[in-house]
């Protein structure tokens, strides 16, 4: 395990990136972990290509319920890697038939969430 001595959240988080790989801990790990961090991922691929869509995506997580005690949970993050992180975290709930506050957003609010989403996953599969 000496590979991994330098990532702190080897042994407590239930799910992880590193070098581009996902690594799940089957030991904590719920269902929506290995889509969590794809999510991360994918999201980071659109940062890339797409700034404009990626925020216009994290920034959905304003719309959260609790969102600003939620952040808070994130002190050592920029808040858009907060909001990042939040929303994530719901999009892994909502893709895996999970409890999720996307479905707590207006109409016309999980119209748009949808169509990034697939928007996202189109310019990831097709490039």
């Amino acid at each position: 395990m000496e590979q991994w001595d330098d990532i702190p959240e080897v042994k407590t988080a239930s799910a992880f990136v590193h070098n581009g790989e996902v690594y799940i801990n089957t030991d904590l790990a719920r269902v929506d972990a290995p889509i969590h961090e794809m999510t991360h991922l994918l999201l980071g691929s659109i940062r890339f290509k797409d700034p404009e869509l990626y925020f216009s995506l994290v920034r959905q997580a304003e719309n959260f319920r609790h969102f600003e005690d939620r952040i808070g949970n994130y002190p050592n993050m920029t808040r858009d890697d907060a909001m990042e992180e939040i929303f994530v975290e719901e999009v892994g709930r909502y893709l895996a038939g999970m409890d999720s506050d996307i479905i707590q957003l207006p109409q016309e609010a999980q119209y748009e969430l949808h169509y990034n989403i697939k928007r996202l996953l189109d310019t990831v599969l097709m490039g």
